[in-house]
């Protein structure tokens, strides 16, 4: 079963991951003050991941940080 990433962001709440693509959602449809929530999210998330691979970890904090 596919999910979309506000379905994603719902299902994994701790997911750094999925706020950073619910994030890329909004801001693709021009939600841009709901995006910077989910980004704000993923990031306060990825801090405290701290098995997460460096590379996804930067990969999260560039697009968050845009």
């Amino acid at each position: 079963m596919l999910c979309g990433p506000e379905q994603g962001a719902e299902a994994y709440p701790s997911s750094d991951n999925a706020w950073d693509r619910f994030g890329e959602a909004l801001a693709a449809n021009g939600q841009v003050g709901r995006a910077i929530e989910c980004y704000k999210k993923a990031l306060s998330l990825l801090d405290r991941n701290t098995g997460i691979n460096p590379t996804l970890r930067d990969a999260v904090r560039t697009n968050a940080s845009r």
